[in-house]
């Protein structure tokens, strides 16, 4: 089993109504209904595309109960952006949802069984970007991100996460024999869900100045994303990895751009002893960006 993950969905799946969970602990998921596209386009390999339809994992699920929890997926969402979608929810314990463009995450402890909800603000959910989500419950409280920024926290005291022998659903919220409460209307990759809200998952940030035609340096380990301020879904980066940390990533009018010349949303991750990566700014006037790092790749 990997480690302390409850449930891992790739969704790399070309095609089909069964997906794997790569966690070891057999979660294997279906689609009950129709509403899906399977092998569309992903953040990374492929993803399901949903409008109308749900994954679920029957209840009771092999995803084990704790006392913490870390949810994640990476979303791409679509048009409308209107009214409360699911992304992902085991019944009875947690749900991570898409409320009109905000993120929103509520956990219900066993001390008290009213849901402890968190919700971002400010409008930061857009349509057509690769977003990551996530949110937490350590305890004491229950906090968001998005794209690595933290936007969410309201102190929780509810004890333990309730047990719960509910399913688990990403993309809606099923109800037999065929109605879907709550769709989501885009693309969902990557779930996981974490038995921890251990402080090695959450972002450390920064925000980081270059002056026009000057370098910046980043140094670390771990997944780095980025994005410039005021722009908070313009992420653009690529992969590196051990043996590649002099690659150099240039702006040009406000878009980040490698040397080889490629362009989108991808990931920048090091590993190993920790790299220096290069960030040139040519853009013609100075930019501040926002770096954060998670020590373990969302």
């Amino acid at each position: 089993m990997s480690g302390n993950l409850s449930i891992n969905l790739e969704f790399d799946e070309l095609s089909g109504s069964s997906f794997a969970d790569t966690s070891g602990r057999g979660n294997v998921a279906t689609a009950p209904v129709s509403g899906i596209a399977v092998g569309s386009g992903g953040h990374s390999g492929k993803s399901v595309s949903f409008s109308g339809g749900v994954v679920t994992v029957a209840g009771p699920t092999s995803m084990p109960d704790s006392p913490q929890v870390w949810a994640e997926a990476w979303i791409q969402p679509q048009s409308p952006l209107t009214g409360t979608q699911t992304i992902l929810t085991k019944v009875g314990s947690y749900s991570l949802k898409q409320v009109n463009q905000n993120v929103m995450f509520e956990v219900i402890g066993t001390a008290n069984l009213v849901p402890c909800t968190t919700i971002s603000t400010g409008n930061q959910i857009t349509v057509g970007d690769w977003i990551h989500v996530a949110g937490w419950y350590d305890g004491l409280s229950v906090s968001l991100s998005i794209n690595g920024v933290v936007r969410a926290t309201t102190s929780c005291t509810n004890g333990p996460v309730a047990s719960s022998a509910g399913p688990f659903y990403v993309g809606g919220i099923f109800t037999a024999p065929s109605t879907v409460i709550e769709p989501y209307a885009g693309r969902i990759d990557e779930v996981r869900v974490r038995m921890d809200a251990a402080q090695q998952y959450r972002p450390t940030r920064s925000v980081f100045v270059i002056p026009n035609n000057n370098s910046g340096y980043l140094e670390g380990e771990g997944f780095f994303m980025i994005s410039r301020v005021g722009s908070p879904n313009q992420l653009y980066s690529f992969g590196v990895h051990e043996g590649n940390g002099g690659t150099t990533i240039f702006n040009q009018s406000g878009h980040f751009t490698t040397t080889n010349g490629t362009d989108g949303k991808v990931n920048l991750f090091s590993e190993g002893p920790p790299h220096r990566f290069t960030i040139q700014n040519n853009s013609g006037s100075s930019i501040s960006l926002h770096v954060s790092l998670y020590n373990s790749a969302p």
